[in-house]
């Protein structure tokens, strides 16, 4: 690592020339948290492309919950016990 950018190493990696990486979920093997994870990503490469710099500041986490799926499946996820 001592010849290597830190910068690949946050929860997104811009140091590729031709691809953003997402790095901040973990690995699953639930279907559904997989589709879920995807359409997030999703959701937020739509709203940086939709909005200014001065909305994605005073983005909220919920404002990229767009469809009622994704509001279910967040508030299931958030009331289990870890």
């Amino acid at each position: 690592m001592k010849c290597h950018s830190l910068d690949r190493y946050h929860a997104i990696n811009l140091t590729n020339r031709n691809t953003i990486e997402f790095r901040m979920f973990r690995g699953t093997l639930n279907i559904e948290t997989f589709f879920a994870t995807l359409q997030l990503v999703d959701n937020i490469v739509r709203y940086v492309k939709e909005h200014t710099n001065n909305d994605i500041q005073s983005l909220q986490f919920t404002d990229l919950l767009v469809t009622d799926e994704m509001k279910s499946y967040w508030e299931r996820v958030k009331n289990r016990s870890c």
